[in-house]
């Protein structure tokens, strides 16, 4: 593969309360980049939303209140297994609507009538990448229905490369869900989304314990060649440049040095030479300290 990434996340949901932590996090190449999970959420968390949002565009769920008007379904199939039976139901606009719809395959497991798995892709794409959908869910003790797997395929018919394809897959796994417990208000905060501090550095026998599967032999060479490959170039620390230059600072050591205050010039004060900065999480994950100084060459005035 050309790239690869692992995370193992803990979420907490109340209402419409979220929090998301980051355990740890595996990516190809770099040491130092957790954040990039946040790029992995391609799709809701279920398929029940009245609006599906998919790599930031929205379609009409098909299961939606009163989609029948908009969708056309047929039921392609029943399947029997011990004291349960799940009708295979697929799904396309009507002719004739105009609407952000999708494409696919419904299985809905009787008596609870309940999602056990989707298929969707969205309808007459007409963009470079082409997405299609999966999810999986598993009926749990107390009756509940919950997603047990999330899988993004996407194809980027744009970047042509001879006799090959060029694929990407998100594939999320939930276990060790817990629908009973009672959460504290207190778990939620303004920061929905948090990386723990030695998310970076797991070792091997973490991520043993939290992959629900284990990596095949062509996974592990993408990590073993991205990896050798980015540390010969020195890729990381070009990227940990380029990342400071798009955000404006430059990290040392446990400092960030604004560039955004180096060099200004304005009426009043004329060419404006100054530094300034604040202290980042190698200093203190809770608090930052940090200021400011400059110059002016017109006015002659130290602030």
């Amino acid at each position: 593969h050309l790239f690869m990434i692992e995370s193992s996340n803990k979420r907490f949901r109340k209402g419409p309360k979220v929090k998301e932590e980051v355990l740890g996090s595996k990516i190809s190449g770099l040491k130092e980049a957790s954040i990039l999970t946040l790029a992995l959420k391609f799709q809701p968390f279920t398929f029940y939303e009245p609006i599906i949002e998919l790599a930031g565009q929205t379609y009409v769920n098909p299961i939606s209140r009163n989609s029948d008007a908009l969708y056309f379904f047929s039921l392609e199939d029943t399947l029997f297994s011990d004291a349960d039976t799940t009708y295979v139901v697929s799904f396309h606009p009507r002719k004739g609507k105009t609407f952000k719809g999708l494409d696919g395959v419904l299985y809905i497991s009787a008596p609870d009538y309940a999602i056990n798995y989707v298929i969707a892709n969205p309808t007459e794409d007409p963009s470079p990448t082409k997405m299609s959908i999966r999810q999986q869910y598993k009926r749990m003790p107390d009756g509940t229905w919950f997603p047990e797997q999330i899988i993004t395929a996407l194809e980027f018919t744009s970047v042509k490369i001879p006799g090959r394809r060029t694929v990407a897959e998100s594939r999320a796994y939930i276990s060790n869900v817990d629908v009973t417990t009672k959460l504290s208000n207190s778990i939620f905060d303004e920061v929905e989304f948090e990386v723990l501090k030695d998310a970076a550095n797991r070792d091997t026998l973490f991520w043993e314990n939290v992959r629900i599967e284990d990596l095949n032999e062509f996974e592990k060479a993408t990590y073993y060649y991205i990896d050798s490959l980015f540390k010969a170039e020195k890729i990381e620390r070009k990227i940990s440049g380029l990342e400071a230059l798009t955000k404006g600072y430059v990290p040392i050591k446990w400092f960030n040095l604004d560039l955004n205050r180096i060099l200004r010039v304005n009426e009043h004060e004329g060419w404006r030479l100054g530094a300034g900065g604040i202290t980042n999480e190698k200093f203190s994950r809770i608090i930052g300290i940090g200021g400011y100084g400059a110059y002016g060459f017109k006015d002659r005035v130290t602030k």
